[in-house]
């Protein structure tokens, strides 16, 4: 039989055992979502192949496989096999490029090299970051403490690269980045010493890139030490260096499809079915590689009535102005996403004209009306006896998808099951203690 105090003991271990499991069963929920939040990561992709250029010619590519990097670029991975077995860097990776902070990626065509590559694409707010990622200790490659990157500085020839044309003191690694942008104007910019200092396993930014097209090349040399020999030396004195080329090729391109015409007149942005007197301007918000196509119609009087016009339908450049009386439909249209934006805007003074792009009804139903008696606002609506005649109301789309809550903040219910837990706890020791006391 427990004694009075011994049943007490086991009733008080009873009563925190339900106040933990209650406070878990609460709480856990919480402390996971914030978890998941935390483990949120901006997108990234690795890339990038490398090949041997033999030693001291240039950093050429040295295979006859027919190495390409543009017909080799995968994403993700790096492509093994271009350096054949027996040399030092046979079976390893140095590390790998890597584009970061895009929204979606696609393949095109539609790049200064006229081949399919791939396509990063960025929306408004993106930061697209370019980088290298270092796999290896630069003094121990592949865990070997005779292979290590080496200081490319020879005193007597010099250090060059082919393609593009670079010399001068490579140091640990030279970084190319040849850069076209939307006007097809080329920037070559050098990075030299790039891999001294660099930690495995970081990531390395160096660029945020806009719009345009890339080639990246990363050029390095790798010592093998063999111990001295003087005839060996003498015979082959470059015979411990080897030369390699990481190489590839991207495009970034912005991802929306969106089209801006302004009033001529100084009014600001026009909304679509809008009209101006002026006449308005188009503005691509520097998104350089859409394509952009305007129509102008007009109306013309005829034997049996009012017609519809095209006056011309053509493709625009960003920037392009219209003055002349008429309704354009504007069209952008991204390539690369198959998106496209349609704005219809009306220029000058005509009234049927004015109605039809506001209202979207067509010219017989305008002209119809017109003579039953209604009249056409400056807005360009409809109506009779002072009752306007509007377009027919669509029902507007109601989102019921519930806010998706915070990681830090607690509901209503939570806090009020706490509460409410707690109070029973306590009427059940209380209880507990009176039965057994």
């Amino acid at each position: 039989m427990m004694t009075k105090s011994l049943r007490f003991f086991v009733v008080c271990l009873l009563a925190l055992a339900i106040v933990l499991a209650l406070s878990v069963a609460i709480i856990a929920p919480a402390s996971m979502y914030v978890v998941a939040e935390s483990q949120q990561q901006r997108t990234i992709s690795y890339f990038g192949n490398t090949v041997t250029c033999g030693k001291d010619n240039g950093y050429i590519p040295n295979t006859s496989s027919g190495w390409n990097p543009l017909t080799l670029f995968t994403l993700p991975g790096l492509i093994m096999g271009l350096i054949p077995d027996g040399n030092p860097h046979a079976g390893w990776s140095l590390g790998s490029f890597y584009i970061e902070g895009f929204s979606g990626q696609t393949t095109s065509s539609a790049n200064v090299y006229d081949h399919k590559m791939p396509v990063f694409l960025k929306n408004a707010g993106d930061t697209v970051e370019f980088g290298f990622k270092l796999d290896q200790n630069i003094n121990k490659l592949n865990g070997n403490s005779s292979l290590s990157i080496a200081d490319d500085h020879k005193v007597i020839q010099g250090c060059w690269i082919e393609d593009p044309y670079i010399e001068g003191d490579f140091g640990k690694g030279v970084l190319v980045i040849v850069h076209t942008d939307p006007q097809g104007v080329e920037k070559t910019i050098t990075y030299r010493d790039f891999l001294n200092g660099k930690s495995v396993g970081a990531n390395t930014t160096v660029q945020l890139f806009e719009e345009g097209d890339y080639r990246v090349i990363l050029c390095y040399e790798i010592y093998r030490y063999t111990g001295w020999n003087f005839i060996t030396d003498w015979m082959d004195p470059n015979g411990s260096w080897f030369d390699y080329r990481m190489e590839a090729y991207f495009s970034v391109r912005n991802g929306n499809a969106m089209v801006y015409p302004f009033d001529l007149g100084g009014k600001g942005e026009l909304s679509d079915k809008s009209c101006t007197k002026d006449g308005f301007r188009v503005d691509l918000a520097n998104s350089k590689y859409l394509n952009l196509s305007v129509k102008r119609e007009i109306l013309n009087s005829t034997a049996t009535g009012i017609i519809e016009d095209v006056r011309f339908n053509k493709v625009v450049a960003d920037g392009a102005e219209f003055t002349e009386e008429g309704k354009y439909t504007i069209t952008a249209t991204n390539i690369y996403t198959g998106l496209s934006t349609t704005k219809t805007i009306c220029v000058g003074t005509n009234d049927i004209l004015r109605c039809n792009t506001t209202t979207g009804r067509s010219v017989d139903e305008i002209a119809s009306m017109l003579k039953k008696g209604y009249v056409i606002h400056e807005d360009g609506s409809l109506s009779r006896d002072s009752v306007v005649v509007e377009p027919t109301p669509t029902t507007p789309t109601v989102d019921t998808v519930a806010p998706k809550p915070t990681a830090h903040s607690f509901d209503g219910w939570m806090i009020s099951s706490i509460v409410f837990g707690g109070l029973i706890v306590v009427a059940g020791v209380v209880f507990l203690i009176k039965r057994f006391a």
